[in-house]
């Protein structure tokens, strides 16, 4: 067991014991823990744990590569236990799944801050009974066929380590910013100094401490896996108090085909700089941001309240009469399509395109082509048909 003095939030240095796996006794007293229930019958040992790992980058040729050379473990809140490689920690994992007889409906909660990153070293090292993540590699949630149950505590957050500890009422061992130097090489056999182990002691105790503000309001079975989580879980309960709303939701609710339009006609916001000045310094630029015009939109802003239906056209009506009286979505071929001198950003993205001939663009933006075809909205259609700065089309 190692002796190392750690700071706390008071400023002070606390007397703090890291276990050595392998070399000392690990306290698990499973026979003094309670669970409690999740969503869809699943049990979760009622502890509090966190993982993290210390990792090296080399330059082979022209790659990087990246190994661990510690690993850190707080158990329930209680224990920080390190290792120096991934053997030892598998022997561990196996050893928690075993004592706390840890199944698919049974589960151990570890948080994992930016899961993201440590997925990429273990994902491999287990078999996977689900992963959960909202975009590519941006992993949430992730579950092992022998009960253990990894969460993302940065998507929970949406904070840094070093934020999120200094703002926790219930965290003193908040994150050792600054205090190591990534840039030293260091692999599993390096003599870790008192500085690098206070370090990551902080890491996996500052998590576990932080997450008792959740315990205040929640249980490991009902704690969102997301900070907007907690957003939806109130809009939900808002809803459920008039019973109509849910035949209105069933009412709206997408189909697979138009889920895949609405898919296909996203896009984000439009970040791209002037063509104009590419590879130009300009002086003298000020530029401003909101910060958040959510509510405004959602106020102010109209949106589809009745689920999509296919348009008929009636009598002397076409598309530009639908635009102005309904939310629409649709598919539309351009040809010809030429950007009109002047404008700075062009509006179409190459991305979106379902199918395009003798397309040429700019920084990902369409320019001309001579065929595209690509799904958008009303909202989409007004701006390429716009007259002049936003506009698109010149044929």
């Amino acid at each position: 067991m190692i002796q190392v003095q750690v700071p706390i939030r008071t400023g002070e240095n606390k007397t703090e014991y890291i276990i050595e796996y392998g070399k000392d006794d690990i306290s698990y007293h499973p026979y003094d823990i309670e669970t409690c229930r999740g969503r869809r019958g699943v049990e979760y040992v009622n502890m509090l744990n966190a993982f993290d790992i210390e990792t090296t980058t080399i330059q082979i040729g022209d790659k990087h590569e990246g190994f661990m050379y510690l690993w850190q473990f707080c158990l329930d809140n209680s224990q920080v236990i390190m290792g120096r490689t991934w053997n030892e920690f598998l022997q561990f994992c196996g050893k928690l799944s075993d004592i706390y007889e840890l199944h698919k409906r049974k589960r151990l909660v570890i948080y994992v801050h930016n899961l993201a990153y440590e997925f990429q070293f273990i994902s491999r090292f287990f078999e996977w009974e689900k992963v959960f993540a909202v975009a590519s590699r941006k992993v949430v949630n992730a579950v092992t066929t022998t009960g253990l149950e990894f969460r993302c505590s940065y998507k929970l957050t949406n904070m840094s380590l070093e934020k999120w500890t200094q703002q926790s009422k219930h965290c003193i061992h908040v994150k050792l910013a600054d205090t190591v130097d990534y840039h030293v090489l260091r692999t599993p056999s390096t003599q870790l100094d008192s500085n690098m182990l206070a370090y990551g002691y902080s890491d996996v105790k500052g998590v576990t401490e932080s997450l008792l503000d959740y315990l205040e309001d929640d249980t490991l079975g009902t704690i969102p896996m997301t900070s907007t989580g907690f957003v939806r879980r109130e809009c939900r309960e808002a809803v459920k108090k008039n019973p109509r709303n849910r035949y209105k939701m069933l009412d709206a609710k997408l189909n697979a085909d138009v889920y895949k339009m609405c898919k296909e006609a996203l896009r984000g916001g439009n970040t791209h700089g002037s063509r104009f000045f590419v590879g130009k310094i300009v002086e003298d630029v000020d530029s401003y941001d909101v910060a958040s015009s959510y509510p405004y939109v959602q106020m102010t802003k109209y949106f589809p309240m009745s689920p999509f239906k296919k348009a008929i056209f009636k009598k002397g009506e076409d598309l530009d009469d639908l635009c102005r009286r309904y939310c629409v979505l649709f598919r539309v071929a351009f040809m010809g399509l030429k950007l009109k001198s002047g404008v700075p950003i062009p509006y179409l993205s190459s991305s979106k395109m379902l199918d395009d001939r003798k397309m040429r663009c700019f920084n990902g933006r369409v320019l001309s082509a001579d065929y595209c075809y690509m799904t958008i909205t009303e909202i989409d259609y007004k701006i390429i048909k716009q007259p002049k700065a936003a506009a698109v089309l010149e044929n």
